[in-house]
């Protein structure tokens, strides 16, 4: 059965529906409240924060037996039943807010100061010891020099939050009149500015993944929290540096929450290691014996119990409350299938069992943790896999090999849906670029690649070969309709069970025949290389490519343009590379790099590329060459077009090229310049074409549209790349363009 906690009447549909439930736990609540020593226990233990076990004081802080089961709920980790919705109460977030970050001489120093920032109301008072500031030498700026930190330096990150800038100010002044007078502070810095503020928490923020980056290959991370009381904190810090020291954690760095005495601390522990196995269980215990035993405190403050705790819980509770717990599972999972072993377990080794390696996969992906930052960008996410599921998943294929029968799911959910983009990387705190692991997966080591190196070095007559069987296409297209192609082809697929690219269902749109004119003058202002893709597919519906615009658009600003000589026999390397053929599509790439060098007069006269991806895929090594993406070109020039603006709505889509190479703002800057009514997603996000994808797994940019793209009434969208023009407009059933088509368009003719 199913409850709404808000809903009227469910508080009755729940006595109706589940009585033993309901008046199991009613005798629970009166045996505990007749309890006096397991009551003063449970007030006890919430004194601070504590999220081990079952939320015991949901029996002295409420009646109704729903209520109690419903806030047993918070934190039970799904051992108790399946939370399907949660509607959560926000806080305000006043406008005006001021960071600082002081470092103290000692953890004591610091813990001293804590009450002053606390009587100041400070919303935040977050501590670093010296192992977490040194990690800022991984960061651009940092508001301190990390390499002299020295043993002992204690941080504490303030802020303040309010309405009023005034407040703020005055806030911020009696902080740093505070900390002047405070022998004890070594270094300060207290700001407003927006970019000086995030700076600040990016270190804070950054401790989990950059440690787990910084880790050795093949190590897993352990990350724990505990609570003590505030005026404890010092001691707390003292002794878990002395567990690492003792147990070997080279590595192990502490930060939390002074205001509420919560410590969290990362190390790495070699799990295939028997020193290492040992030193980690070693650990543990110390860690209980002093969080419990010294400190009166909580094994658990803001992290769920998981497997990892279970096996201390009865230690911190006491056996009599730990057997009440027990009773609670018992009442609603009798047959205890639920998340079993997670959060209670009578085997007190529980967190021995099962320990999980981190098998090395490739140099890209080894150093991830796995923390699931890249998820909600990628356009898979709910199809197959997001980045961090597949590198799980690679991990377990070394662990476990994967049967032939499954080995096409394997395929399938690993590479064929994963849109190798690279998204993922600008999510990653590291850096992480999933789409280079999947890309090697797509090379055949053992293959010779004769077709491949065929059409590299006949580069020319492959791209009319493309042109040609499009036109094929097109001839059956206007015969039979393009729904009837888009049927036929996916049902080819599905009979032979083949991945043969699919016929949109909304057609292609061929480029006429273009043989650019360069401009008379000896002395261009920019030189232009063509695309294979705009070469191929149109820019519009008109036929015209997007070199072709281009063109349109540089004469009617006076610019002098010139074509790269021989374009058609090159290519950026790209359609080779997203394939897994790195080594042929670098060779593409400098060959390509070389022509624009030597044309370009040394890179005196930049160079415009007219597709994002492209763009991007050629700048990925610094270069002495100034290389424009035509969005980069237009806005450089838009100043010498005279520009009506269009009534008509335009969804803009910053494709992942421009999103990488930060030129996405640009791209809405030009499309507001032609349209009064503009429309983007709330966030950029991949479209999931990745190249050919739409046309040959069009379920990927469908779920990434589905996921993404929300009450858009717009007809008519713009991007700056054609393959994501086209499976945009299969997704989605709007009418794509190219950004040249657009702003030609909103010339003044």
């Amino acid at each position: 059965n199913g409850y709404n906690t808000s809903k009227p009447g469910e508080k009755e549909n729940f006595l109706q529906n589940e009585p033993d439930l309901a008046t199991g736990l009613l005798k629970i609540k009166t045996e505990i409240e007749s309890n006096s020593s397991w009551m003063r226990k449970i007030r006890e233990k919430y004194r601070i924060k504590n999220t081990i076990g079952y939320s015991m004081n949901s029996f002295l802080d409420y009646n109704h037996p729903l209520d109690i089961f419903s806030h047993l709920l918070v934190g039970a980790e799904g051992t108790l039943a399946f939370i399907a919705n949660v509607t959560l109460k926000t806080i305000p977030d006043p406008p005006e807010k001021g960071t600082g970050l002081l470092l103290f001489n000692s953890p004591e120093s610091a813990g001293n100061c804590v009450p002053f920032f606390k009587s100041m109301g400070a919303s935040a008072i977050e501590f670093l010891d010296d192992e977490s500031l040194r990690t800022a030498q991984h960061f651009e700026n940092p508001p301190y020099d990390p390499n002299r930190v020295e043993n002992d330096v204690t941080g504490l990150l303030i802020e303040y939050q309010d309405d009023s800038q005034n407040e703020i100010d005055r806030l911020i002044k009696e902080s740093k009149e505070f900390s002047q007078k405070e022998s004890s502070v070594i270094s300060m810095k207290l700001v407003t500015d927006q970019q000086d503020r995030e700076t600040i928490w990016k270190i804070r923020k950054g401790l989990y993944p950059t440690l787990g980056s910084l880790r050795k290959t093949g190590t897993s991370i352990i990350t724990e929290d505990i609570a003590v009381d505030a005026e404890n904190l010092a001691q707390a810090i003292r002794g878990l540096k002395n567990i690492f020291q003792k147990r070997e954690f080279q590595d192990g760095v502490i930060f939390g929450h002074a205001k509420d005495g919560n410590l969290h601390f990362i190390t790495s522990v070699d799990l295939d290691d028997k020193i290492g196995v040992r030193n980690y269980e070693g650990m543990m215990r110390d860690l209980s014996d002093m969080t419990l035993t010294q400190f009166n405190g909580s094994l658990k403050a803001e992290h769920g119990t998981g497997r990892n705790m279970a096996a201390f819980v009865e230690t911190e509770w006491g056996g009599p409350l730990y057997e009440i717990m027990w009773k609670v599972k018992s009442l609603t999972d009798p047959l205890n299938i639920m998340n079993p072993d997670v959060l209670l377990s009578r085997n007190k080794q529980i967190h021995m069992n099962d320990l999980k390696p981190m098998p090395t996969v490739h140099d890209e992906v080894d150093q991830c943790i796995e923390c699931g930052f890249c998820e909600r960008i990628c356009p898979s996410r709910g199809l197959t896999l997001t980045p961090r599921q597949r590198i799980a998943v690679m991990r377990e294929s070394k662990l476990q090999t994967i049967s032939k029968s499954d080995m096409d799911k394997f395929n399938y959910a690993v590479n064929e849906t994963c849109a190798t983009d690279g998204l993922c990387e600008m999510e990653c705190p590291v850096n992480i670029n999933t789409g280079t692991m999947v890309k090697s997966l797509r090379c055949n080591p053992n293959s010779k690649f004769v077709i491949v190196k065929i059409l590299k070095n006949n580069f020319k007559i492959a791209v009319s070969f493309i042109r040609f069987g499009l036109r094929i296409g097109q001839f059956f297209e206007k015969i039979f309709g393009s729904t009837f192609l888009w049927k036929f082809t996916r049902s080819i697929n599905s009979i032979f069970k083949t991945t043969l690219p699919t016929w949109p269902k909304y057609g292609i749109k061929i480029a006429k025949t273009f043989n650019p004119v360069s401009s008379p003058s000896a002395h261009p202002d920019y030189i232009v290389f063509p695309s294979c893709a705009s070469r191929v597919l149109a820019a519009d519906q008109t036929g015209t490519s997007a070199s072709e615009y281009l063109t349109k658009i540089a004469t009617n600003a006076d610019i002098k343009i010139k074509y790269l000589d021989g374009f058609s026999e090159f290519c950026c390397g790209m359609a080779f590379d997203s394939r897994g053929h790195k080594s042929i599509g670098e060779d593409m790439r400098m060959k390509l790099m070389n022509r624009l060098r030597n044309e370009s007069e040394m890179g005196r006269i930049p160079i415009v590329l007219d597709m994002s991806p492209c763009t991007q895929f050629v700048q990925q090594d610094p270069s002495d060459l100034t290389i424009l993406d035509s969005v980069q070109f237009i806005q450089r020039i838009k100043n010498q077009l005279e520009i009506e603006q269009s009534s008509e709505s335009i969804f803009v889509h910053p494709v992942c090229s421009s999103q990488k190479m930060g030129t996405a703002h640009d791209l809405t800057k030009l499309a507001n310049m032609c349209s009064k009514s503009v429309e983007t997603t709330l966030e950029p996000f991949c479209c999931g074409t990745g190249g050919d994808r739409s046309i040959r797994f069009p379920e990927l940019p469908q779920n990434a549209v589905n996921q993404l793209m929300d009450k858009i009434i717009s007809t008519k969208g713009v991007t700056s790349s054609r393959t994501c023009e086209l499976g945009l407009q299969e997704s989605t059933g709007i009418a794509f363009s190219s950004i040249e088509a657009l702003v030609y368009d909103a010339i003044k003719k």
